[in-house]
């Protein structure tokens, strides 16, 4: 309320600064200026109350006439001296007004508490007077006026209710008015009828320069009269003299296609009398001399003129003369008569009322409204005899009518003769060559963006296909661009567009092409790109006739121009235009599927729709026929049987079984007997670049699973007395669901096919002793994991591979899900238990243990096939050991159950558990001691860590010649790919280094070409490269993070001073793919992530509170470097029995031993340093130390 308060209140001052200026006018006009100074402050004042804001009923007083101002019959307001006396507290009243007989005028603002003088010299609540007392501004409201006592009311002044929120109907039929004065009911949005007196004669001023009597009255359903038809949707009186301007204006209320008669009483109408009120279509004027009417008054909006739209009905045409139209086109050509039609001259003729500029098949009914008759006949006419080509009948214009003809008379009569003449062409609207149904010659198309259309159309005429005919026809073109509603477009300038000229323009056709948002032509405001206004394609078609015995070519058909102008030429009144918008069109593919070998190819398959963000299937056609459906399950199933889909190799060649183990594509094609569009749109299918994936996983078939034996058993409902104990088993509750491929939207209905896998890993005849490579790689990870090799038994690990399948559909992979709070509280999604019966030699007296490897699937890399066994040891190395905790593992006399989360199956070990013994030289807890990777320098010792990694297929290249900047933030890149960091020069490659990239095939470069140069690049051409580089170490950072995708932590750091802290974060951030986020310490405009936890890394001298409290991070801050690094070892390797160890100055050794250090972390050292973390521990030195550390105190 303060903004609107201050809003009047400069208002006010502008109008009392004019009123100061009274030496500057005459005195005649100072009465004007003064009133229309008023009617601004009272407008603005009115504006900042907001009248039109709802108005609760409960506690309306009822004013009594004791209460109201009434001297010599008129109304002036109420009264201050009762307001006083009823309202001590000066609270804002909701008024009831019931007019007294009394009463024969209602004054200026009436009803309403704005200032006049006036009103104030007769003692009436105003809002506002010159004293500056605003006691009763705003104080109250008339919600409700009862005309049915006023009898001798014969005025209502103007604005007498301006803005009220009055509601219901607004009866004065008891009344005598005569006149309502401008805007007395103006802004009453809450009136939904109103019933006049028919005494009635003006409507605003006597001249009709102002009105707006019922302005803005949107509720307003209908407007009757006194004694006229009870159920009348629009009758004005019959003694109706003046209708105002904007009387009606924006009266959106009254239902569809409304028809409002004008009585002829009425000699004067003021400009847009009817304007926004778009429901009233038809307009009839009933008056012979309309010249006192505004051009304007009967003006709509733009757009909505015309038939169905809006016409103006005239009795004849010389009253139709009288008026003269201003405005645009469209609205001049929707001022009509009614004229009489004759079909022939006879007497019997039969003889139909139609209208001017209107089609011959809009009739009246007996209700006197116009309607369109799509079953109207034109009456028979003799026409045999007529030659091929050639139309017989009643002849308009040189042309056979049809019921389409617009008939455009010259006075009130028009007589029909029969003739022949040539035909009009068949027209038929083209897309890409096909001819589409059009309802009219306007099509409006919505063409996808993804490659060039053509748009136009085919033109034929019968005499072709006639024998012997007497003339030939040939056809030109011409075609216009039109933008903002008229103007020639910039495609003019282009071939193709203009008049067709064998010489001067010959490439003109009757077709041109869209090429995406560019090229579209719409209504201003739809466009997708580029808004070119109200714009359309115009096409011309020329018709020619040439008699075969010589002579000359004739013109004898065009069709209509809607460029401004003559059209001399046409021939018919139809227009060919083209709306054009365009599309991204829906793309669908099939969604991947994984399936494992053994039941054939998949028998189902799922669409991907690519929809826009918010957007969801409303509407679903094929063939054109509308589909209808409930839900978006069903409108799926109605889309999906629309298409096939064929599994292709890597050859092209179509899948005929599931005997080839790998990534394979999916192809989708749309049925040859089918056409489908979503929301309108097409749908669009790219196999080449985003089919569907079909994995084919293999199995072992150690255990007979292709050669027969039933190693694939059904889930089991219930517990685990109801399950065979000789095998393993998956007990799953009765309500759980399953998901192909782990997709939340590709929920199985059908359940009755989903079983459990039962096979083993991968041997040696698969091209590697994958069995050999996991244990070496568990026994590494259980150093520090508090898993150690047991003794005395032959085999440490027995190893299983279960997953989900569902055998209705090639053993496609599933995972289950069954949400369950009942035992923590949370919700879990553990739901399937996993039975596993005890390995030989092992009982549930037994210490075992259980481990899973996580993603460690049988696709082993997307690029692989099964064969591939650099990409299987890579997939090894890239998954995650989990160990399950003892209190999971559920002992029973024949075996244990395991909870399995959703789509965590894959590899198993049961690990006999052994005893702890004892402890190594080293002075740590661990049974295995690693020995210290120490080179020649930096480059020998990072070439050494890459050695200890094992197998890897990528490298990341840093240069540490000069400066870490770029390196800082690469070691959650090394994590992500199992890539070791190496170390080169600006401009060369250290031979150390060349060593061990000849084993990787892809090589990172981090930085520009000014830390690691072209020539450095050069020298590596038999390797797929990868440059990540800013335009400094911050963008450097972000283009990793980028990089490295989606994660769940990330370290911010400041990239200038804060180079240790990075160091500290480096192993944390390989292990949890985390990227490390370098900043300037106070601000950063690297946005937070939703679900992603950060972790800032520096004291507060190097990052700011702000930027801290900005990613809501926890913060690792000591008093320098290595108190730091305490910090984050105790927060990620509490627990660790090993620790790798690196100086603190120079970093290099602690950045380029991340990868190898992610699962121990590292600590940095220096002579003076607290470094009694590491006592107790299996320690192991990177990079050599011109100082000692021993002994650690």
């Amino acid at each position: 309320m303060n903004r609107k308060r201050n809003y009047s209140k400069k208002i006010i001052s502008v109008a009392v600064s004019a009123m100061m200026a009274i030496s500057m006018f005459p005195m005649t006009s100072f009465a004007d200026e003064i009133k229309n100074g008023i009617d601004i402050v009272n407008n603005a004042i009115s504006e900042s109350f907001d009248r039109n804001e709802p108005v609760e009923k409960e506690n309306v007083i009822e004013v009594p006439e004791e209460g109201l101002v009434i001297k010599n019959g008129t109304y002036y307001g109420i009264s201050k001296d009762w307001f006083e006396r009823n309202n001590p507290d000066k609270e804002v009243l909701k008024l009831s007004i019931s007019v007294p007989d009394s009463v024969t005028i209602i004054y200026d603002d009436g009803f309403r508490d704005a200032w006049s003088q006036k009103k104030q010299d007769n003692k009436c609540i105003t809002n506002y007077n010159y004293d500056s007392d605003k006691t009763y501004t705003n104080k109250y409201i008339v919600v409700n006026i009862n005309f049915s006592n006023a009898k001798s009311l014969k005025n209502i002044n103007n604005q007498a209710a301006m803005n009220c929120p009055l509601t219901g109907e607004l009866d004065l039929s008891n009344t005598k008015v005569e006149t309502i004065g401008k805007s007395a009911f103006s802004g009453c949005t809450g009136l939904t009828g109103v019933v006049l007196p028919n005494t009635l004669r003006i409507m605003g001023y006597s001249d009709g320069s102002s009105g707006s009597v019922f302005n803005g009255c949107a509720g307003l359903k209908y407007v009757r009269t006194n004694g006229g038809k009870e159920d009348a949707v629009f009758e004005l009186p019959g003694n109706l003299e003046v209708i105002g301007k904007q009387c009606f204006y924006s009266c959106t209320g009254f239902p569809e296609n409304t028809t409002v008669i004008i009585p002829a009483s009425v000699g004067i109408v003021g400009s847009e009398a009817f304007y926004k009120t778009d429901k009233i279509t038809t307009i009839i004027v009933k008056v012979d001399d309309a010249s006192n009417y505004n051009g304007g008054a009967f003006k709509g909006t733009q757009g909505n003129h015309g038939f169905g739209k809006r016409l103006v009905v005239f009795n004849n045409s010389e009253a139709k003369k009288t008026f003269s139209p201003s405005g645009f086109t469209e609205y001049k050509n929707s001022i009509t008569y009614e004229f009489k039609l004759h079909y022939g001259k006879n007497p019997d003729s039969k003889v139909e009322s139609k209208l001017w500029g209107q089609a011959v098949n809009i009739c009246k009914n007996e209700s006197e409204e116009w309607y369109v008759n799509e079953d109207y006949e034109i009456p028979e006419a003799p026409s045999s005899g007529l030659p091929d080509g050639y139309a017989g009948g009643w002849v308009y214009n040189d042309k056979i009518l049809s019921t389409k003809t617009v008939l455009k008379p010259s006075g009130d009569d028009l007589y029909l003769e029969i003739d022949k003449v040539l035909k009009e062409p068949n027209i038929e609207f083209i897309v890409d060559g096909e001819k589409i149904e059009c309802e009219d010659t306007y099509p409006k198309l919505k063409l996808t963006n993804d490659k060039e259309h053509t748009i136009g159309v085919y033109v034929s005429h019968d005499i072709e296909k006639a024998e012997n005919p007497d003339v030939t026809v040939e056809f030109e073109y011409e075609w216009t661009d039109v933008c903002d509603g008229g103007d020639e477009g910039p495609r003019m300038k282009e071939d193709g567009f203009g008049r067709y000229d064998s010489v001067e323009n010959p490439d003109v056709k009757n077709t041109i092409t869209i090429n995406g948002a560019k090229d579209e032509r719409t209504n201003a405001g739809n466009y997708s790109d580029k808004d070119y206004g109200d714009g359309y394609y115009l096409l011309e078609v020329y018709g020619y006739s040439t008699p075969k015995d010589g002579g000359q070519r004739k013109l004898f058909y065009k069709s209509a121009s809607t460029v401004i102008g003559s059209d001399p030429d046409r021939t018919t009144n139809t227009a060919y235009l083209f709306d054009v918008v365009t599309y991204t069109p829906i793309e669908v593919s099939a969604k991947n599927l994984s399936i494992y070998r053994g039941n054939g190819l998949p028998t189902d398959f799922d669409l991907d729709l690519k929809l826009d963000s918010e957007e969801k299937i409303e509407t679903i056609e094929v063939n054109g026929e509308s589909k209808k459906f409930d839900t978006e399950e069903e409108a799926l199933k109605i889309i999906k049987d629309c298409f096939n889909v064929d599994y292709i190799n890597s050859k092209g060649v179509e899948l005929t079984d599931d005997s080839v183990p790998g990534v394979h594509k999916e192809e989708l094609s749309i049925e040859t007997d089918k056409e489908l569009e979503i929301n309108g749109k097409k749908v669009s299918i790219d196999n080449e670049k985003k089919a569907g994936k079909l994995t084919i996983r293999t199995i072992s078939d150690v255990k007979g699973i292709i050669s027969g034996e039933n190693v694939i058993s059904a889930v089991v409902i219930g517990d685990i007395d109801d399950i065979d104990k000789s095998k393993p088993a998956a007990i799953v509750k009765n309500n759980t669901n399953y998901y192909t491929n782990d997709d939340d939207e590709r929920k199985i209905e059908d359940k009755s096919g989903i079983s459990l896998l039962d096979d083993s890993l991968l041997g040696e005849s698969y091209g590697a002793d994958y069995e050999e490579y996991i244990i070496n790689k568990t026994n590494k990870w259980g150093e520090s994991n508090g898993l150690k090799p047991a003794s005395g038994y032959e085999n440490k690990y027995n190893f299983y591979y279960f997953d989900l399948v569902d055998e209705n559909n090639g053993n496609a992979w599933v995972s289950a899900s069954n949400k369950d709070s009942s035992r923590t509280g949370e919700n879990v999604e553990d739901t399937v238990t996993l039975y596993i019966p005890y390995p030989e030699g092992t009982d549930k007296n037994t210490d075992l243990q259980v481990i899973y490897y996580n993603d460690l699937h049988r696709e082993y890399g997307e690029n692989g096939s099964v064969g591939d066994k650099n990409n299987i040891l890579a997939s090894i190395d890239k998954s995650e050991i989990k160990l399950f905790e003892k209190d999971k593992i559920k002992k029973y006399e024949n075996g244990i159950t395991i909870p399995v989360e959703k789509a965590k199956f894959g590899p198993f070990a049961i690990v006999r558990q052994a005893k702890e013994s004892g402890s190594s030289s080293g002075g740590g807890s661990g049974s295995y001691q690693e020995s210290d990777i120490i080179g020649k320098d930096r480059y020998e010792t990072a070439g050494l860590i890459a050695d200890r990694i094992g197998y890897y297929n990528s490298v990341i290249l840093v240069n540490a010649n000069d400066t870490l900047a770029d390196g800082l933030s690469a070691a959650s890149l090394s994590g992500k790919e199992n890539a070791p960091i190496l170390l080169v020069k600006k401009d060369k490659i250290p031979e150390y280094t060349k060593k061990r990239i000849e084993k990787a095939s892809t090589v990172y470069i981090i930085g520009e070409k000014d830390a690691i140069s072209k020539e450095v690049e050069n020298q590596l051409k038999d390797k797929k490269v990868i440059r990540i580089g800013g335009k400094n170490r911050i963008e450097t950072s972000l283009k990793l993070a980028e990089y490295v995708g989606n994660y769940d932590e990330a370290f911010i750091v400041n990239g200038y001073t804060g180079e240790a802290d990075a160091m500290s974060a480096s192993a944390v951030a390989a292990k949890y793919k985390a990227p490390i986020i370098l900043t300037n310490g106070k601000t950063s405009n690297y946005a937070k992530k939703s679900g992603v936890e950060y972790y800032a890394v520096g004291g507060k001298a190097v990052l700011d509170d702000k930027i801290v409290s900005k990613y809501g991070a926890k913060r690792f801050g000591g008093e320098d470097r290595y108190e730091t690094n305490r910090l984050i070892i105790n927060e990620f390797y509490k627990n660790s029995s090993k620790y790798y160890f690196t100086k603190g100055d120079p970093l290099v050794d602690a950045l380029t031993v991340s990868l190898h250090a992610k699962d121990n972390g590292v600590v940095l050292v220096s002579k003076k340093s607290d470094n009694t973390i590491l006592k107790g521990k299996d320690i192991v030195q990177v990079g050599g130390m011109p100082f000692s550390i021993f002994p650690i105190k």
